[in-house]
């Protein structure tokens, strides 16, 4: 009972991986316009996929601000978090998300 009421800590991801430049750019922008990825079938399986396997401290505040687009002054009510610790969560989320999509052969890129 005690190893399932203490949480897993999760490593942050490193901001100087493979995903940023120096400068905290992002290193491959996603290369489909928003409208044509919210039509991609293959998008929102992988996304489910990836979503499913995102930590529940991370999933919750992307769903809420990304998916349902709350304000992020609602997702600290609701979740009763700080502001820095909401950013915090959904910076961790998005480069989990972005790696899990990656792993599973998204990578944004067009191939028209």
């Amino acid at each position: 009972r005690r190893a399932a009421a203490t949480p897993t800590p999760v490593p942050a991801p490193d901001p100087n991986s493979a995903f940023f430049h120096a400068n905290g750019l992002w290193r491959h922008a996603i290369g489909r316009g928003p409208s044509r990825s919210l039509e991609d079938r293959e998008l929102w399986t992988i996304l489910d996929h990836c979503l499913e396997r995102l930590p529940r401290a991370f999933a919750e505040p992307f769903i809420l601000r990304e998916l349902e687009q709350s304000p992020p002054e609602e997702i600290q009510r609701i979740l009763n978090l700080t502001a820095g610790n909401v950013r915090v969560r959904l910076h961790r989320a998005r480069l989990l998300l972005r790696a899990c999509l990656e792993r599973h052969g998204y990578d944004g890129q067009t191939t028209s």
